[in-house]
């Protein structure tokens, strides 16, 4: 198995590549998940944005390890910010350094901050046993 440090060094490499951040960030979706994740959303936030916290997200790359579930994820990732509660983890992250874990059970945790509706239901079809949010600078933006 590869060191954690030693991919995140690539991903790093791989994200100063292009300056365009979109690009960067489709890369990382799939990075992520071809060496640490069996699916992956990243979400871009807007640093000019209303004070609401949920109008300064948007998913804007994502991958899954099997590709009969990418679907899934996709729909997943349409729905998830208008889903979130007021509870949410990306408030806690966007306003901290540091990242949250979830080493386990990570699904029942997860769908405790979604209104109960469609995207609750399909992280439960995903079924994340941990979780990793992670707030990354990239080009003056958080990811």
């Amino acid at each position: 198995m590869v060191p954690a440090s030693t991919v995140l060094t690539e991903i790093a490499d791989a994200l100063n590549e292009t300056l365009d951040p979109v690009v960067s960030v489709s890369r990382l979706a799939s990075m992520l998940t071809s060496r640490l994740a069996d699916w992956c959303i990243v979400t871009s936030v807007e640093p000019h944005a209303p004070h609401a916290w949920r109008a300064a997200l948007e998913d804007v790359g994502w991958a899954h390890a099997e590709e009969a579930s990418y679907a899934t994820l996709r729909r997943y990732a349409q729905l998830r910010i208008a889903a979130m509660s007021q509870d949410s983890l990306l408030p806690r992250v966007l306003s901290s350094p540091m990242p949250v874990i979830i080493e386990a059970g990570a699904v029942d945790q997860l769908a405790e901050i979604l209104t109960p509706g469609e995207a609750q239901d399909l992280l439960r079809v995903l079924d994340p046993e941990s979780a990793l949010i992670v707030p990354l600078r990239v080009r003056d933006r958080t990811v």
